[in-house]
């Protein structure tokens, strides 16, 4: 039996990664949804050819009838029946009139001439219009037995064109239900657009967010380290005053930022941006909490501004706004606490001491340019699942 390998611990996502994953996800689904408007596009061009050659058909065919029936009803048909009365008369007349018999048959003559040119024409004409409707009958039969266009796969248009039998559809049919595909697919089509004008505006919306957060955490940090470098030295030079100013700065920092986030956040709810509210609204909560800590901070400073060299410094610095907020296993936010220096020296000296591999604020420190770069590349996935790589559109959509 084999003996089990100790697997490495796995490594859990930061911040910034899940971030960076949001804004892959937006990218993939706006690609996602511009082929889609292409393959609408092309289904919506193919359908209206079908229903002009529909239209084509319908109107050779009325106009084909049209003449037929006029000949039938023509003057000339008439003609040639009044032509035969008076042959028929005539002919009883040459048996009278023996003195106009010569002028009688040359006009006779002259009436059976007349009569089979008619009759010849009339008849040429009538096979042809018949051949004519003939053949158009046969192409459009053919046209309906075996259409150009696989019906869509959707309950949207009910007609039952598809599924009568080739010999009981018709043009009218035809018509009628390719009308209310093109109907339906123009629908898909405006709804599709709507989406990526959702998506393209919202990833800009996270993308300014991140931005932002990433600016203000980045300040936020080196004002933190520096203090707390400060708070531990042997002999502080920088006046209280000095380190009062800083913080309220950083407060000032702060509050501007949650105005920011706050006008991301109502942009959000106006568009009714389900991914978005929920994004935007933690990173909102967690600002709020480190201006709350900060403004605690300012009162103790305000306070109470000696240091004690032997103790720690009354309004210090919390350990707990030193956190830097990882991902944990099950999604939720782990703190790992920044300890001062001798407190980590004194960990290392315990016996069962193991190094942690290198985390916190290193990984947490980016440059905005890297939060603005769209995940042309993607990168590399950390443990998560294949399905979190594409959200559904609902999450960014009203429902």
């Amino acid at each position: 039996m084999p003996i089990p390998v100790r697997q490495p611990r796995k490594k859990a996502p930061t911040l910034r990664n899940v971030r960076q994953e949001i804004l892959r996800s937006i990218h993939l689904l706006l690609c996602l949804k511009e082929e889609e408007r292409d393959i609408l596009t092309s289904e919506m061009y193919s359908r209206k050819d079908a229903i002009d050659k529909v239209k084509t058909f319908m109107e050779k065919q009325a106009g084909l009838e049209k003449h037929i029936s006029q000949m039938r009803a023509g003057n000339q048909q008439k003609h040639v029946e009044t032509l035969s009365n008076e042959l028929r008369e005539l002919e009883g007349e040459i048996k009278e009139v023996e003195s106009r018999l010569a002028e009688m048959k040359s006009r006779r003559r002259h009436m059976i001439d007349e009569i089979t040119k008619r009759q010849s024409s009339v008849d040429s004409k009538l096979s042809s219009y018949e051949g004519a409707l003939s053949l158009v009958k046969k192409d459009s039969e053919q046209f309906l037995k075996t259409p150009p266009i696989a019906p869509l796969h959707s309950d949207s248009v009910p007609t039952p064109f598809f599924s009568l039998k080739p010999n009981r559809r018709t043009l009218q049919m035809a018509e009628e239900h390719w009308t209310q595909e093109l109907s339906s697919l123009e629908k898909h089509s405006l709804t599709t657009d709507h989406e990526i004008e959702a998506l393209e505006e919202g990833g800009q919306v996270w993308n300014d967010t991140v931005i932002l957060v990433t600016k203000t955490e980045t300040t936020l940090r080196n004002t933190l380290n520096q203090l707390r470098g400060e708070d531990y030295s042997i002999e502080s030079t920088k006046p209280a005053v000095a380190e009062r100013t800083e913080l309220s700065e950083v407060h000032k920092m702060l509050t501007s930022t949650l105005k920011k986030l706050d006008e991301y956040l109502h942009l959000a709810e106006e568009k009714k941006w389900s991914l978005l509210i929920c994004s935007i609204g933690a990173e909102r909560e967690a600002f709020n909490e480190a201006r709350a800590r900060f403004s605690s901070m300012l009162q103790l400073r305000h306070q109470s501004p000696e240091v004690d060299r032997e103790g720690t410094m009354v309004g210090e610095v919390p350990d707990d706004l030193l956190t830097s907020h990882t991902l944990s296993g099950d999604g939720s936010l782990s703190p790992e606490i920044h300890r001062p220096p001798e407190h980590r020296v004194k960990s290392e000296l315990e016996p069962g001491f193991e190094p942690e591999q290198k985390g916190g604020l290193e990984e947490t420190v980016h440059t905005t340019d890297q939060a603005i770069i769209c995940p042309s590349t993607p990168p590399a996935s950390h443990n998560m699942d294949d399905s979190d790589d594409e959200p559904d559109p609902a999450w960014l959509l009203s429902p």
